[in-house]
C-alpha cells in the first residue's frame, strides 16, 4: 500500500506540474507545492485517523484485526487529499474562462 501512496502522491504532483505547464506558471513550483502538500496532509490525516478513529492497539492480534479498516482509512485520506487537490487546482491553476463566448 506504500507504493501506491506514494505512485499517488507523485501522480498529483505531475497532475500540478502540467496545470501549470499549460497555464504558463512556474512549472517546478507547482510540481513541489502539489507533492509537499499530498504529503504533509496524507501524514495528518493519517495520524489524526490512527487517533481518533482506529481503536486502542494491545496486542499483536489486534494489529491483524484492525488492518482493513487502516486500509479503509488510508483509502479515505486518498479521496479526502485529491478533493483538496483538485480544489487547489480548479483555483489557482485553471484559465480564467470568459464570459462572452463568440
Amino acid at each position: 500500500m506504500l507504493g501506491f501512496i506514494l505512485a499517488f502522491n507523485f501522480l498529483i504532483a505531475a497532475w500540478f506540474y502540467s496545470s501549470a505547464r499549460e497555464i504558463g506558471k512556474n512549472k517546478i513550483l507547482w510540481f513541489f507545492i502539489g507533492l509537499l502538500t499530498c504529503f504533509f496532509l496524507g501524514i495528518l490525516f493519517l495520524k489524526f485517523g490512527e487517533l481518533y478513529i482506529l481503536p486502542l492497539e494491545t496486542g499483536v492480534s489486534d494489529v491483524f484485526r484492525d488492518r482493513h479498516i487502516k486500509t479503509y482509512l488510508e483509502i479515505a485520506t486518498m479521496v479526502l487529499i485529491s478533493g483538496y487537490a483538485y480544489m487547489l487546482k480548479s483555483i489557482f491553476l485553471s484559465k480564467k474562462k470568459s464570459k462572452i463566448q463568440f
